[in-house]
């Protein structure tokens, strides 16, 4: 199974909403689903240990390039939307 499809695959059977959690808490819990330690996800995305331990504990402030390198890692995407405003 490649990796892509063993992600869908995790996302399909445990997907769940996240609209209420940080951003950091979704990343610490998708990383504990695919057994990962927070040293693998720094080395498998090429971000510093430290960002990634701020990150979890919702300390960190990444920018989006960043963010975006761990998110692939776990298996999830960013989408960001433009704000409808009411007249």
């Amino acid at each position: 199974m490649s990796n892509q499809n063993f992600f869908v695959s995790l996302q399909q059977k445990y997907d769940k909403s996240y609209a209420d959690m940080d951003i950091g808490t979704v990343i610490k819990e998708r990383r504990a689903l695919l057994g990962i330690s927070q040293q693998d996800l720094s080395d498998y995305s090429g971000v510093g240990i430290s960002t990634v331990k701020d990150l979890e504990r919702g300390v960190g402030n990444p920018s989006l390039q960043t963010l975006q390198k761990i998110l692939d890692v776990v298996g999830m995407e960013m989408v960001l939307q433009v704000k409808q405003t009411v007249k």
